[in-house]
């Protein structure tokens, strides 16, 4: 049974009266290139990077990764369910490597991205900030931590894949300074403090 036939199986996915419900969200399908341009126009803009990248973080983190962690029974099986889920939804095929659930570290690796692929040539630093939003959320629902996401290698700049280095902000700002402060920065200590993960 594939991945599509499980979740219709176990009633997480339905269409009726033109909605699509995807893990009690209510999802849609377009073309990824809608996204794209979008991302392309809010690369000019660093609070608007930040904030697609804090919405997607919060999405993940809230109701959809609820769903989503009650899919699975135990730990080791989470980052599986997570993997399936994105490249069902068509953002790429996924691994992850160097996981310390105790630390909540990781790295994602991302290849075929949609946005990567469709920016490349057209951005000089990485922009997948929408799925870097997305690998937060699902990191920190993983390991009950609040925790970030950094891309440091992407598609669009002509690297072979997207790699995402998750930790916490003090790690991520510490070893990637620069990055740090185009990528996440301030922003959700100003917008949500004493939020839990």
């Amino acid at each position: 049974m594939n991945f599509f036939e499980k979740l219709m199986l176990a009633r997480r996915i339905s269409f009726s009266e033109g909605r699509i419900t995807l893990l009690d969200q209510r999802s849609v399908i377009f073309p990824s290139d809608f996204i794209s341009i979008y991302t392309l126009k809010i690369n000019e803009n660093p609070d608007q990077i930040k904030a697609l990248y804090l919405s997607a973080k919060r999405i993940v983190n809230g109701n959809f990764g609820s769903s989503i962690k009650s899919l699975y029974s135990s730990e080791e099986e989470y980052p599986e369910l997570i993997k399936k889920i994105a490249e069902f939804g068509g953002w790429g095929t996924m691994r992850f490597e160097n996981v310390d659930m105790e630390k909540g570290t990781g790295n994602v690796i991302i290849t075929n991205a949609p946005i990567g692929t469709y920016l490349k040539g057209k951005v000089n630093t990485p922009s997948d900030h929408l799925l870097r939003g997305f690998c937060a959320g699902g990191a920190a629902v993983a390991f009950g931590k609040n925790v970030d996401a950094l891309e440091i290698e992407c598609v669009a700049n002509g690297a072979d894949k997207c790699k995402m280095i998750i930790d916490n902000r003090k790690n991520l700002e510490k070893q990637y300074k620069d990055l740090f402060n185009v990528q996440v920065g301030d922003i959700e200590i100003r917008s949500v403090k004493n939020e839990h993960v």
